[in-house]
């Protein structure tokens, strides 16, 4: 008896959302997060076009059902446009790497636009820095997240605040409403205008922002030695993204992990 209750209390209290948060209000919490993000980035991309960003793309444990406790932690890919694109970028497995890490050389050659996300290897054979790229992005991220502190997304359950940006992270505020609201600022972008509504309860949001080039040719992965023949079978043609990690061989090695 003891025992059941302990396993329904965990259940309720750290594993079924739903018992404390209804699936409605997470979906709009979700959806405003996003928002935040894809806002964000769009004004990223605008200072740097060539960290214009394509598609921001939901992943982690809340997007999968997996998250326990309270939705407090959201996580995105944000893949590139202009370093995600075959004419401007070639992806290449090489020795040194670890499986699974890849270099991304730039087709161009260096450019002064990009000097501060770019490392030359030798003549005008360049690759993206994957130190250098986090450092420009979490720079300019964190130029956006100023301008727009405290601004905010509502929504019929509550409004989303953007309070400010750590690292990859932006960390943001729900404010949940006691009752719905049916304003004509929901969903309609970035609200400056304080909204006299009484809340029923607030939460810190983290949310990990991860640059990520992605890839559509799957070769440059499944050529990999070693890599499972019958995976690549199952795969069929789906693309992959690299996300900037140091991996291990050499701590200024400029290379990105297939994701």
């Amino acid at each position: 008896m003891a025992l059941s209750m302990f396993l329904e209390h965990v259940e309720r209290n750290l594993c079924d959302l739903s018992y404390q948060f209804s699936a409605e209000t997470m979906d709009h919490m979700n959806r405003a997060t996003q928002q935040i993000v894809e806002l964000v980035v769009d004004d990223i991309g605008r200072i740097k076009p060539h960290l214009d960003v394509k598609e921001v793309i939901s992943v982690g444990s809340f997007a999968e059902g997996t998250k326990i406790c309270s939705p407090n932690e959201f996580d995105f890919m944000a893949c590139f446009d202009f370093l995600s694109r075959s004419e401007n970028v070639r992806i290449e497995g090489t020795e040194g790497c670890q499986p699974g890490y890849m270099v991304a050389f730039l087709n161009s050659g260096f450019d002064e636009a990009m000097a501060n996300i770019t490392r030359r290897l030798y003549k005008d054979i360049c690759c993206i820095h994957q130190e250098g790229l986090r450092v420009e992005f979490v720079d300019t991220l964190k130029e956006v997240v100023k301008v727009m502190s405290k601004k905010k997304i509502v929504t019929p359950h509550g409004v989303m605040v953007i309070k400010g940006s750590d690292y990859l992270a932006l960390k943001l505020e729900w404010h949940k409403f006691k009752e719905n609201y049916e304003g004509p600022e929901i969903y309609s972008g970035l609200c400056e205008r304080d909204l006299t509504l009484t809340t029923s309860y607030s939460l810190d949001i983290s949310v990990d922002i991860m640059p990520a080039v992605s890839v559509e040719d799957f070769s440059p992965l499944s050529d990999i030695h070693g890599f499972p023949r019958y995976v690549f079978g199952m795969t069929g043609n789906l693309k992959f993204h690299l996300v900037c990690k140091v991996s291990g061989q050499s701590p200024n090695a400029q290379i990105g992990r297939a994701s």
